[in-house]
């Protein structure tokens, strides 16, 4: 057995190489960036150890990975992280981050940005957003250095905040605990200061607190229900480990630990119903059920936010509904996540000329034939661009 500190790395030309993969065990290639140690992609893949040992040993003697030294990397502790220009993470992103981690020990709704009235439209719109800006995938396989573990925190929070104010029964017990706190402020230096989320939580135990009996009883249905969680969770049962550890925290919604436990399950679940949505839109995918198609893959960017080839089949369902403006926000997006992948700005250029921006499109079109000069789909879409361009069905950008 491998020691858990050594990384593996894809070799060159691991393609070729890689025969055909079921769903976990592509997800577990695509976690070795050079820099996950092996104990940690254990951890993660979502399978068990065993399994994710047997993978890895297969594929190293099979050549597609080999074995470099750990990089060891300092901890920073939190509230002294700084920004770093020299980090492959952009400056206004590192300052936006700093920003969040403010607010990740205040209350669910201040973190997402919503009013405790707020929709679950509106919940959904705000955790959208801010998954997709504090996703870990986004910025996967990049030099972020400590911002690495301060992006996972704010995903994993965001994320939790979210499942907790969209399920009515958590959302209930936590609004009912906020209704119940106290409401005059803490004074210092004669300015008003917010409670943390633990202060919070304190004095509200103090204030209003439930009979013993019942809060042992409380307690000890969510103890069980965790347990029967982690049951679940070690059978790869994701979606019943959710259900208990869910209940669970509307049995004692004080308990940070059951909300830590929730977030990690949630992040498994979201990937199988990703993973199971992807296979439904792939076969939806004909001219008689486009809007339907749009809307799983429009869920399926719900749960994987940086998801770029989700996010480019979502832009070309949107160009063949002429829905421009929307088409060129998610084929935008798509060339962001990854610029470097020649479809996605031909997906882009395509809907420039479609949507009659000729000039914009032949650039879009001229950086997909940098990428890649051999396509000819680039070819003719840059032919079609430049020789007869279709005037614009939509509003023009």
């Amino acid at each position: 057995m491998r020691e858990v500190e050594q990384v593996p790395q894809l070799t060159a030309g691991w393609e070729d190489k890689a025969s055909a993969l079921t769903p976990e065990e592509g997800f577990l290639l695509s976690r070795i960036d050079g820099r996950t140690p092996w104990g940690t992609l254990r951890s993660i893949a979502g399978l068990p150890e065993e399994r994710v040992d047997d993978c890895l040993e297969a594929w190293l003697r099979d050549g597609l990975i080999q074995l470099i030294e750990s990089r060891k990397i300092v901890a920073v502790p939190v509230g002294e992280l700084a920004v770093d220009s020299g980090l492959e993470l952009p400056v206004e992103v590192q300052q936006r981050a700093l920003e969040v981690e403010r607010l990740l020990d205040g209350s669910y709704h201040e973190l997402l940005g919503v009013n405790r009235d707020s929709d679950a439209r509106s919940i959904k719109r705000s955790y959208f957003k801010l998954s997709r800006d504090f996703h870990p995938d986004r910025y996967f396989g990049r030099d972020v250095g400590p911002f690495g573990d301060l992006l996972d925190r704010i995903f994993k929070q965001v994320a939790l905040a979210y499942e907790l104010l969209m399920d009515p029964i958590t959302r209930t017990e936590l609004e009912r605990s906020m209704s119940s706190a106290p409401s005059a402020p803490r004074v210092q230096n004669g300015q008003p200061q917010k409670f943390s989320k633990r202060e919070w939580l304190a004095r509200m135990r103090q204030q209003f607190k439930l009979p013993e009996e019942v809060l042992a009883e409380r307690r000890l249905r969510a103890r069980q229900l965790a347990e029967s969680a982690q049951v679940a969770e070690h059978q790869c049962n994701w979606k019943e480990a959710g259900s208990c550890i869910r209940l669970a925290i509307a049995f004692d919604p004080w308990c940070d630990a059951y909300k830590q436990q929730f977030a990690a399950i949630q992040v498994e679940v979201n990937r199988l119903r990703a993973e199971e949505l992807l296979r439904e839109a792939s076969g939806a995918w004909d001219s008689h059920s486009l809007s339907q198609a749009l809307k799983l893959y429009e869920e399926v960017l719900h749960y994987r936010p940086a998801d770029a080839e989700a996010t480019d089949r979502a832009a070309q369902l949107c160009c063949e509904l002429e829905e421009f403006d929307r088409a060129f926000e998610f084929a935008a997006l798509a060339c962001e996540l990854q610029p470097e992948a020649a479809a996605y700005h031909l997906t882009r250029g395509r809907i420039l000329r479609r949507n009659g921006r000729r000039e914009r499109a032949v650039e879009a079109l001229m950086t997909a034939q940098n990428l890649d000069p051999q396509d000819t789909r680039i070819r003719d879409e840059l032919k079609k661009a430049r020789q007869s361009p279709t005037r614009a069905r939509g509003g023009k950008r």
